[in-house]
């Protein structure tokens, strides 16, 4: 073996030295964060009493006329979903549950998306009115400084 082969093989064992002892402390430190932030929002999801339907009916469902269309359109169609896919102890469940009201919101919206934009249509409001009313309610559902408990 030559004198420089022996050399590279000293020189690779202190490299390999160094990525143990420094870049594994690192991704170690690195992953851990990570892993506290994913716990700290699925925590602040779970334990959080806020859930997206009962948020809907605080904001669409009062005596103001610009927004009783938005009840009549988005949030009726809505609850009318998750009435035909669940019992009142399943919808109460889901209601106590922030993440999976949240899911169930995503799925009732997609199933009765069409019929909501048609419900706009017809009072001369535009379709793409659905998709802002949508994103506004997940921003107001989810948002950490906006908690009412």
């Amino acid at each position: 073996m030559e004198t420089i082969h022996f050399f590279l093989i000293i020189l690779s064992f202190i490299l390999i030295w160094f990525i143990i002892k420094y870049v594994t402390k690192f991704l170690f430190k690195l992953s851990l964060l990570f892993l506290v932030m994913i716990i700290s929002i699925f925590s602040f999801f779970y334990f959080t009493k806020k859930n997206i339907f009962d948020t809907m009916n605080e904001l669409y469902c009062t005596n103001i006329n610009s927004i009783e269309l938005k009840c009549k359109c988005f949030v009726l169609n809505i609850n009318k979903d998750l009435e035909e896919n669940f019992s009142s102890t399943e919808i109460d469940s889901i209601k106590n549950n922030t993440i999976e009201s949240m899911a169930q919101f995503v799925k009732s919206y997609e199933n009765k998306k069409e019929n909501i934009r048609i419900c706009f249509e017809e009072n001369g409001f535009p379709g793409g009115i659905v998709e802002e009313i949508k994103v506004d309610l997940i921003k107001k559902t989810s948002s950490f400084f906006d908690s009412k408990d």
